[in-house]
């Protein structure tokens, strides 16, 4: 009597054990796929966001970033791609807002720190916009547009050897930098060195910068 009593108990913990597993699994595939769901929704907003920038579509790319913020606040690509929506409506105190908000939520997020330093600079923050530059070059030592940007903002301050120092670290990183080049020209010329503003004024225009070639024909010829 007593084995069978002990084997009845041990066939009901056992049925209990395996409805207990079977829950846990169910419920664990339930959360996976949710969490799958979930990710894939915030996903297709950004990328849907980021097609709507491509095509100029501005306010349709903050609509979708905002309805993906909804399902992640803490998003902060969702914020930068505001800023960027923001940045090209001229918007700019709102970008700076959005930049900052994506700052906060990834503090290493070089790409909005170049990004709000380029907001400050249209607004006339040459400085504030040098401060977020070498703050994006502290995340990311090569990345090449916050120098050719930091450059930038020093040819605005006539800092122009400064400014040849980012555009050169700049080409280092990213050979095929027209721009940099062109804009390495235009400090140069300033600062009285014709034949080596020449030849990153060609060097630009074999780049496919027209821009390059017009200061060829005008500077050097």
């Amino acid at each position: 009597m007593t084995n069978l009593i002990n084997n009845n108990c041990m066939n009901t913990i056992n049925k209990q054990i395996n409805l207990t597993n079977r829950t846990c699994f169910i419920l664990t595939l339930f959360l996976l796929l949710s969490f799958s769901g979930y990710c894939q929704s915030v996903d297709n907003y950004i990328e849907s966001g980021n097609n709507k920038l491509q095509h100029s579509d501005f306010n349709g790319a903050i609509n979708d970033f905002n309805t993906a913020l909804k399902i992640n606040p803490n998003n902060a690509t969702l914020y930068n791609g505001i800023g960027i929506a923001k940045q090209y409506l001229k918007d700019y105190n709102s970008a700076i807002l959005y930049y900052t908000k994506a700052i906060e939520k990834n503090p290493k997020f070089s790409i909005a720190y170049n990004n709000r330093g380029n907001v400050k600079k249209a607004i006339g923050d040459i400085k504030g916009a040098i401060n977020d530059y070498t703050k994006a070059i502290e995340i990311d030592p090569n990345f090449a547009d916050a120098y050719y940007d930091r450059g930038n903002a020093k040819y605005d301050l006539e800092k122009d050897r400064e400014a040849i120092e980012d555009y050169t670290i700049a080409i280092r990183l990213n050979p095929k930098h027209a721009r940099a080049y062109y804009n390495r020209g235009n400090s140069e010329l300033a600062l009285g060195q014709k034949e080596k503003a020449c030849k990153d004024f060609k060097k630009s225009g074999d780049l496919g910068l027209a821009d390059g070639y017009k200061a060829v024909k005008e500077v050097c010829q």
